[in-house]
């Protein structure tokens, strides 16, 4: 069978492809477990596979005989574990055999090679690959059928992270593979036929919706321009207008300056809500400045002004759009033929001019965008006023941590300059497009509220130029800023918040949320609230302190320079200080006015002398 393997390569190598083929199918057959005929067999199907770019072959630029040599390796099924160079080669082949299709615009060809392809991707996963798809995008642009068929076998859930990474193409940026997948599959399944029904049928429209909504949520797409417009086109033709309405409302919010997002968001209101319809369509027309881009605007401004009873501004309408079909070399429009023969169309004088009734019925538009986007809860993290800058935080999903939070930047000069960080607010948010549609709210939304926003009261203990305010459970720390801004003094009484903010670790991408604390209530402490005078007998603990009374507190300190012993009667002073290891205020000896040695007499009473108690050994 050695003999076999090398006479098949001799014969390939000479040029005897034919002979070599036969000789290998003929060996393969009768021995199918033999690699090294398989082998030889691998690369004698290669070889004629080069042939489609070998320049004096009858088989030159043959994109049929080049598919049909694809599906005899198709069928044989070669193991890539043992053909992986072959394979490697393979995919390259078919790559550019591909685009030099698409070049030459062999559209049935190029279909050959797809099924081909296909066949082939189920023995090895490197022919689903961005190249080969990029292919079959491009050479089935105006094959609807074939695209379609291309763009299911690929899949959405087949990206990689460069799939979604714009492309530069001759100094220009062109969406990536993810993107032209997507805007591909969408413009087919609002394609119609010659008779004007839909090219698709609904079932495939349905999967289509199913396979495209999850990506309006997805970060990775959020800078995609034209995903919303495109779903909500096809949810349109499928009569799902109030799904359509919610899709198209962000896209919408980016393009309040166009006349076609108006236009195209009027059509979910109908016909449950036509004047809303008619306020969007004279708002597309307020928008636009030449008719041949908006004819069927104009042209739905004929029946709209008509059912007002309007008819001088519908007359005008109908002059404009035949005008302009004249001019352009373009056929009369039925909806101007069917007003010419209304009777008010011959009884009624013209308009001068529409523009001011566009701007008066067409102002509703914006409120009723506003009015139907779904309001977004968010937290105000900070502001730069500026800049025009804010960064917010909001949610993907009701679950709110600040481990699930989503920080954004928005260009906003007006919530930057005029409200306030560290509060929850509600408004119509575009969060692809990074703006804010109308004004902020306040925000009832108390869970949202609590992840961001803590309250705190407690007693504030001076250190140095700061301080702590302490409570039961925990201790808020008081910048220099806030001390000074506040006048805070030992003992006063705080109330305030700390709010949520998220710092970057120092030369690093990441970073941590940390709490801020924001000052609303001082109660200063009342005179002696911190100091009282304190007498009886001392008790000294085994640590090297002391106790007067059993509850009030005498530091080593003083227990070593005053020599106190048990027994000791002494009057002094005393002042509160924070119990660290009990978290709560109690009362500590700072001063010995006197005392009597316990050595020195018997009696219990206290001492009446007058004057500060020196330490023992110390100078008279």
């Amino acid at each position: 069978m050695a003999y076999v393997s090398q006479q098949i390569r001799e014969m390939r190598k000479s040029g005897n492809l034919q002979g070599a083929y036969r000789l290998a199918v003929e060996a393969y057959r009768s021995e199918p477990g033999n690699k090294y005929i398989a082998g030889e067999l691998t690369w004698v199907l290669y070889d004629c596979l080069k042939r489609y770019k070998a320049n004096g072959s009858q088989y030159f630029g043959n994109g049929e005989a080049y598919a049909q040599s694809l599906r005899v390796i198709a069928r044989y099924g070669f193991d890539p574990r043992e053909n992986d160079m072959f394979y490697e080669n393979l995919v390259r082949s078919v790559g550019s055999v591909s685009w030099d299709l698409v070049k030459r615009k062999r559209v049935e060809d190029l279909r050959k090679v797809f099924e081909a392809t296909v066949d082939l991707s189920a023995i090895d996963a490197r022919f689903r690959n961005g190249i080969l798809m990029k292919a079959f995008l491009k050479g089935f642009d105006e094959a609807p059928l074939y695209l379609v068929d291309a763009i299911r076998w690929y899949g959405f859930s087949s990206f990689s992270h460069e799939d979604y990474i714009d492309e530069e193409y001759q100094g220009r940026k062109i969406p990536g593979l993810a993107e032209s997948m997507a805007n591909g599959y969408l413009d087919c399944m609002v394609k119609k036929n010659r008779d004007g029904n839909p090219a698709f049928p609904t079932a495939a429209q349905e999967d289509a919706v199913l396979a495209i909504r999850p990506l309006t949520s997805r970060q990775e797409c959020a800078r995609w321009k034209w995903l919303e417009y495109k779903l909500g086109k096809l949810l349109i033709a499928m009569g799902r207008n109030a799904e359509a309405r919610d899709v198209l409302a962000p896209f919408v919010l980016r393009k309040s300056k166009e006349a076609y997002a108006w236009a195209t968001y009027g059509e979910t209101f109908l016909p449950e809500r036509p004047e809303l319809y008619a306020a969007c369509i004279f708002r597309a027309l307020q928008l636009s400045n030449d008719p041949k881009y908006a004819l069927s605007y104009h042209e739905a401004a004929i029946n709209l002004f008509a059912q007002m009873g309007d008819y001088a501004a519908a007359k005008l309408e109908a002059d404009t759009v035949a005008r302009c079909r004249y001019e352009n070399g373009w056929s009369q429009s039925p909806v101007v033929l069917r007003a010419q023969h209304e009777p008010w169309y011959s009884s009624s004088a013209t308009s001068e001019d529409n523009s001011p009734k566009y701007r008066s019925l067409g102002a509703n538009a914006e409120a009723t965008l506003e009015a139907y986007v779904p309001k977004v809860d968010f937290y105000l993290e900070w502001t730069a006023p500026e800049k025009g800058l804010a960064g917010i935080v909001t949610f993907q999903s009701p679950i709110y941590t600040l481990e699930r939070a989503e920080r954004l930047c928005l260009h906003d000069a007006n919530l930057a300059k005029n409200y306030e960080p560290g509060r929850v607010y509600s408004a119509s948010l575009d969060k692809n497009g990074l703006r804010m549609y109308g004004n902020a709210v306040p925000s009832d939304n108390k869970r949202m509220e609590c992840v961001f926003v803590k309250g705190f009261e407690g007693v504030f203990e001076a250190v140095k130029s700061y301080g702590f305010v302490h409570t039961k459970s925990d201790d808020v720390w008081i910048p220099e800023r806030l001390v000074k801004k506040h006048s805070l003094v030992a003992l006063a009484r705080v109330t305030g918040q700390t709010v949520a903010s998220f710092r970057k670790r120092k030369g690093a991408k990441d970073g941590e949320w940390t709490r801020e604390p924001r000052i609303i209530e001082v109660t200063p402490p009342s005179p002696g609230d911190g100091q009282k005078e304190v007498e009886g007998v001392v008790r000294i603990a085994r640590g090297g302190f002391g106790f007067v009374s059993d509850n009030l507190f005498i530091p080593p300190r003083l227990v070593v320079e005053c020599g106190l012993k048990d027994g000791d009667a002494i009057r002094g002073t005393a002042v509160k200080s924070w119990n660290k290891k009990k978290r709560e205020w109690s009362w500590a000896v700072d001063q010995i006015v006197d005392r009597i040695d316990a050595d020195a007499t018997d009696d219990a009473s206290l001492p009446t002398g007058v004057g500060i108690v020196k330490p023992r050994g110390g100078q008279a």
